[in-house]
């Protein structure tokens, strides 16, 4: 059987494609954290998935062969955690990589009336899942 140049080229080119499919669904998922002080604690405002490799912060990793997890220390770039959230992040405001898949179910804090059973506080916010890829 004979192959042309052609259509080796073509099959070079989809199975460089299925590696890279490959290759993006192993992009680690991140929580964007906001932290409001001791009073009210850390919570989780936005999970981020399918992050493109562009959009990844490796410098973190430099000297960290002997670590256990070293994808802990990853992070968006600056430029893309401004994309997503639409602000910078600073000492309140912040990402961390995650192990694992985002939840199914998250707990959230919010204040009921006993009465009504309604949620009477306006400040409840519940995380958002926030597909990199698209933004």
């Amino acid at each position: 059987m004979k192959i042309t140049k052609a259509t080796l080229k073509r099959l070079i080119k989809e199975e460089l494609e299925l590696m890279h499919e490959e290759d993006t669904s192993d992009t680690p998922n991140f929580r964007i954290v906001s932290d409001s002080g001791l009073s009210q604690g850390r919570s989780i405002r936005a999970y981020v998935t399918n992050v493109p490799d562009e959009m990844i912060d490796r410098s973190g990793l430099e000297g960290t062969e002997d670590y256990v997890d070293p994808n802990r220390l990853l992070r968006l770039t600056p430029e893309a955690f401004k994309r997503i959230m639409g602000r910078n992040r600073d000492g309140y405001l912040y990402d961390v990589a995650m192990q694992g898949e985002i939840p199914e179910t998250v707990r959230v804090m919010a204040t009921v009336n006993l009465r009504t059973g309604k949620v009477v506080d306006s400040e409840t916010e519940v995380p958002r899942i926030i597909d990199a890829s698209t933004v």
